[in-house]
């Protein structure tokens, strides 16, 4: 009878630690799974919108030297319209990902966006002027401020500081 006891008792231990350490391993699995595919959003966006703000960047500057010839008009639409294109892809990732981004994050990506299509309506006048470019060159700088700012809040997002404490704790 005690070993009968003692054996189901084992027995019972046994399969609690089994269903602690699947549910323990799933978790973890989980958690890797949406840290991985933060990642890469946060990856894709950062990318996206770095790549976007160095097209406008080149591209003002570009059209700042053809004001004093006049610009002409197919310059300004091809760089419109290679604009817009970016900002469309940049749109269709924010969408993309926002499931698992917080809200924070969304809401500092949104108000990047929309300071990013503030400076780019300087193209949407017929023929824009030096001033308007000017004004469009300078606004890239307080751009790249605010997109540093969201990746900061990326990074307290992910962790990275943590991670990157107990990875250097490992190396030593």
């Amino acid at each position: 009878m005690i070993i009968a006891v003692l054996s189901l008792t084992v027995s019972a231990a046994a399969f609690f630690f089994t269903v602690m350490i699947y549910r323990k391993r799933r978790t973890f699995e989980n958690e890797n799974h949406f840290f991985q595919y933060k990642l890469q959003q946060y990856g894709t966006i950062i990318e996206t919108v770095s790549q976007l703000l160095e097209l406008m960047h080149r591209n003002f500057y570009d059209l700042l030297y053809e004001v004093i010839d006049g610009p002409d008009d197919e310059v300004v639409n091809e760089i419109q319209e290679e604009i817009d294109k970016k900002m469309m892809e940049l749109r269709v990732i924010l969408h993309k990902g926002c499931a698992f981004i917080p809200q924070k994050i969304i809401d500092g990506l949104d108000e990047l966006y929309d300071h990013i299509i503030d400076t780019q309506a300087c193209l949407e006048k017929q023929e824009p002027g030096k001033a308007e470019l000017e004004k469009a060159i300078d606004r890239i700088d307080p751009l790249t401020d605010e997109l540093e700012n969201v990746i900061n809040e990326m990074r307290s997002d992910l962790g990275i500081e943590n991670i990157d404490m107990r990875l250097k704790k490992r190396a030593i």
